[in-house]
């Protein structure tokens, strides 16, 4: 193994990936149950849990360009596939973060500003956790 070759990785960062990849096998298996039990079960259908939900489906899109690794990792030369890969990563992790900063929002809301209209928000809630973290991943 060439140390001095850019494209190659050591050990360590190849152990690193392994690891990221096996994590986010757990991830992506825990997201999918998340919205599996709200899709199957109406009676736990509520607000608080539709965000999570929301958070979910941003997790599991982030757990696929972190899965994807593997398979970027073999092919060095695969240019589309490297950009799909950090476009999920990169869109996954910002709405992940966007979501779980509008779930702290409703429980402040809720809890300390007594707001009682946070499902009218939805639909703004929505645009910017998903549509935002668009926005900056196309630019």
């Amino acid at each position: 193994m060439d140390e001095t070759d850019p494209n190659v990785f050591t050990q360590e960062e190849t152990y690193i990936i392994r690891m990221l990849v096996a994590v986010s096998f757990l991830s992506l298996f825990g997201s999918c149950f998340i919205i599996f039990t709200y899709v199957c079960f109406k009676k736990i259908r509520n607000y608080a849990y539709k965000l999570v939900v929301y958070l979910s489906f941003a997790d599991v899109l982030l757990s696929i360009g972190n899965i994807m690794s593997v398979t970027t990792m073999k092919n060095k030369q695969e240019d589309s596939l490297c950009h799909a890969q950090a476009f999920l990563i990169n869109y996954g992790g910002l709405a992940s973060i966007l979501w779980t900063s509008i779930i702290a929002w409703s429980i402040y809301s809720a809890t300390v500003l007594s707001a009682k209209n946070l499902r009218q928000k939805n639909c703004k809630f929505f645009v910017f956790g998903f549509g935002f973290a668009l926005i900056l991943s196309i630019m």
